[in-house]
């Protein structure tokens, strides 16, 4: 699929979709993250969302993979709420 807009707005769209199964999204981009928790506290999307990194680690030699639903419950809330402006914002400000 070529994308004629936000690569990853479509990607969310597409998780968002396939809402009822377990979804693991593949990326290192803190915009999926972002999206990822904001969707995922404001609507009623799968508990089974996970975010796997791309990049391995040196450490282990294995990749991260992320439960968006634990990451949401680790976040304070305040963050969660404002989780798409402070990330515009800190990304502005470089």
């Amino acid at each position: 699929v070529q994308c004629v807009s936000d690569a990853d707005t479509i990607l969310l769209k597409q998780v968002l979709e396939a809402a009822e199964e377990a979804v693991t999204v593949i990326a290192d981009d803190t915009d999926i993250m972002c999206l990822l928790l904001h969707h995922f506290q404001n609507s009623d999307i799968s508990r089974n969302i996970y975010l796997k990194t791309m990049k391995i680690q040196k450490e282990s030699d294995k990749h991260v993979t992320y439960s968006i639903e634990d990451v949401n419950q680790t976040v304070g809330k305040v963050i969660l709420q404002n989780i798409i402006f402070e990330h515009v914002f800190t990304g502005w400000i470089r």
